[in-house]
Order: structure tokens, then sequence, then C-alpha cells
């Protein structure tokens, strides 16, 4: 069962009743609710675990299941639907309008910008359950991944800060000055992904012409990006 406060909710459509329903909701799920604009009921757990899948054959399923929602939305002439280009719902505008005004200002197409924030279904598929992913921007084929949580998931490993997400978007994030610096890393781990990307294909191209063995060029490749922290954050 779902909530959404732009009042689309599945299985129940009783406003009085959805209202109780939103109070009684656990603080994550009410979090979940604030950024998003929608979240589960959760009560109980799940009779089955969404299928395991990797990271990015997990974020496949979420891109098309948001513009399959969205596609269904606009023929049903519902309005405010999660659009990935253009997010209305909870806190994604505001998120979205942060970290696209550290970007580049190039355009998909006549009126797009070319960045796309998408949602995961909360509990309900590979992305979030198993890989920690609540929500991700995709930016000219490469992403960033966010995790939404009202409490600190870092481990120590190797030293280091670890998350399954790339960002812990918590409520404090949410504040003015604080989402500026949150759009600023996730902006920054865009472009350097990007760039190592574009590296990674001109490396690719270099191969093909030089006809050196594809196993050298990687290796080398990996040993240019050993010492880059992709997680950066200021």
């Amino acid at each position: 069962m779902y909530y959404s406060e732009k009042g689309l909710v599945f299985h129940k459509k009783e406003a009085g009743v959805l209202q109780i329903a939103q109070k009684n909701l656990p603080n994550g799920r009410k979090f979940e609710l604030e950024v998003t604009g929608f979240t589960d009921e959760g009560e109980g757990g799940f009779l089955t675990l969404p299928e395991f899948k990797n990271l990015e054959p997990s974020i496949q399923v979420v891109i098309d299941y948001n513009w399959a929602m969205y596609a269904e939305a606009l023929e049903k002439g519902e309005e405010h639907y999660h659009n990935p280009i253009n997010p209305q719902m909870g806190k994604t505008h505001q998120i979205y309008t942060a970290v696209q005004s550290f970007l580049s200002r190039r355009v998909r197409g006549r009126d797009a910008f070319p960045l796309n924030l998408y949602l995961s279904q909360h509990g309900r598929t590979s992305l979030d359950w198993h890989c920690g992913v609540d929500a991700f921007f995709m930016w000219e084929g490469v992403f960033a991944t966010i995790d939404l949580s009202l409490r600190s998931k870092a481990k120590q490993k190797k030293g280091k800060l670890f998350l399954k997400a790339d960002f812990l978007l918590s409520p404090k994030d949410l504040e003015l000055d604080n989402l500026f610096y949150f759009a600023k890393n996730v902006a920054k781990l865009l472009k350097r992904r990007k760039n190592l990307q574009e590296r990674a294909e001109n490396k690719k191209q270099n191969r093909e012409k030089s006809g050196e063995p594809i196993e050298s060029i990687i290796q080398k490749f990996l040993e240019e990006c050993r010492n880059e922290d992709l997680n950066y954050v200021d």
C-alpha cells in the first residue's frame, strides 16, 4: 500500500483514512514521503524479497519503471506524478534544481536539460532492497546514487567512510545551506565520472588505432584511476 502527498494512493482512497495512516507512519517513512512525495505503508515485512540484481541492472529497472509510471499518469490525466526531467513531488524539485545549477547548460533536444532524477520503489526493487539506493541522478550516461535516511549508515572500510549509495541524504541536508553543498558534491561526482567515462572511451579508441592488447590498456587505465576517490565530498 502506497501513500502520496498528491493523493495518488494505491488500494486506499478515503482521504480521512489516508491522513490518519500518514500520521501513523514510522519516522523513516515520513521522511521518504517528505522527500519523494510517496512511500509504502511500512507495516510488517514483504512476502517475497525482490530478485537480486547488480547495481546497473537494478538502476535500469527503476529507469524503465519511472518512465512507464509517468506515461501512465499522462494518459490518465494525472498531475504532478514524478517526471524524471522535471520532478515536482515532495522535495524533489528543490534537490533537482540545486544539482542542476552546478552542471553544464548543454541541452538534449529542444527543451530538456541532460539531467534526470529517478526514484526507486521503496522496499520493492533490487535497487532499494539489495543496493541500498532510494534515488539517483543520471547525467550524460553516468549516475550518482542516494540513500534517504534519518541515521548515518557509514561503516569503516579500510579507514574510509563507506556507504552502499554514493551519498546519504538526511533531513539536515534539506536545509538551504546544506543542500547547496550536497548538490555541489553530487554534481562534482557526476562530472568526475563523466570525465572517467570519456577517458576510458579515448583509451579504447587509441587501442583500436594502435592495436595494443586490451588487457594492457585496462591495466594502465586502472593504475591511473586507483588513487581517485569517486566519492569525493568537500
